[in-house]
């Protein structure tokens, strides 16, 4: 495949994402960030080529998806994704995101244990202009039947 579209580069020490003024120079400032913000659960997640590793979690993160830190990092993202989690919609998903360096998706889920649930995804990318590290920061909530859940604060 093509070389993908690279965000605008974004300071490489601080930026304000959802809010809070986040240290970029590691995943886990992020998250911490994150917390502090009182956002729901988060993940962040570095790409390499086509591949998407989780490098980060959130407390309530893990609380909704039933993964221990040890065991979500360094797997991808699709460990949430089962039967009826939808392809088109994942895959939309992850081309929004590596064309626009955003991307909001709501799809079908699984917990560790594999209770199937309606997560709403809201993700930005920051790249690293020093590095050339592109991390993507997703928030999201586990979305109720005919509710929403609230954006990520700007």
């Amino acid at each position: 495949q093509g070389r993908r579209n690279q965000p605008p580069a974004m300071p490489k020490v601080s930026h304000a994402i959802w809010g809070v003024d986040v240290d970029l120079t590691s995943a886990t400032g992020i998250v911490d960030a994150m917390e502090k913000a009182g956002g729901g659960p988060a993940i962040v997640t570095h790409t390499l080529g086509d591949q998407e590793r989780i490098v980060a979690t959130n407390r309530a993160w893990r609380q909704l998806c039933g993964y221990g830190a040890e065991e979500a990092l360094g797997q991808s993202p699709k460990i949430l994704q089962g039967a009826r989690t939808d392809q088109t919609t994942a895959c939309k998903f992850r081309d929004d995101l590596h064309s626009h360096g955003q991307a909001e998706a709501t799809l079908v889920n699984y917990t560790k244990g594999g209770r199937p649930f309606v997560h709403e995804l809201h993700c930005r990318s920051v790249f690293d202009n020093a590095t050339g590290a592109t991390f993507n920061l997703t928030q999201s909530c586990e979305r109720p039947a005919g509710m929403f859940c609230p954006g990520p604060k700007s």
